[in-house]
């Protein structure tokens, strides 16, 4: 059986389900479709692992941060690089997403935000606030959160 679920979950709810269930995360964009997401072991599911024929290049861009960009691979399937049917011209486009490896197993990649939302403080530190404010809004005190700087 098949079951779908849309939008973000809580790392509790979604952990404690995958002893029953074989939860799959997937992402796509809106002008590409599909990203090409492979299936990882099922304690990996927080974790995204794509296709190579889709060319994806992760860009260290931070320590332990990577920026996603897909590169056109001449001689791929098309509806894995979707991407270059809207942008025909291009050879490479930064998505501005941002991931973390995963510790120890190679090519499981950890979405943790967007380029253009992270904060650049004076002292040139980047801050990424979503993860921060997830943090924070794990407290019971706590019923909303937002971080500015």
């Amino acid at each position: 059986m098949l079951t779908r679920f849309e939008g973000p979950v809580s790392y509790g709810s979604a952990n404690k389900a995958t002893e029953s269930v074989h939860i799959v995360n997937i992402t796509g964009t809106s002008e590409g479709l599909f990203m090409g997401s492979l299936l990882t072991e099922p304690e990996d599911w927080i974790y995204f692992a794509f296709h190579p024929q889709a060319g994806f290049d992760f860009r260290q861009i931070d320590t332990g941060v990577f920026e996603h960009w897909v590169v056109r691979k001449e001689g791929s399937v098309p509806l894995v690089q979707g991407i270059f049917h809207t942008f025909p011209e291009s050879t490479e486009i930064n998505l501005k997403d941002l991931y973390e490896k995963h510790p120890t197993k190679e090519g499981l990649w950890l979405y943790t935000g967007r380029t253009d939302d992270m904060l650049v403080l004076a002292s040139a530190e980047k801050i990424r606030p979503v993860p921060l404010e997830a943090i924070v809004y794990q407290h019971p005190g706590v019923s909303a959160c937002i971080y500015v700087s």
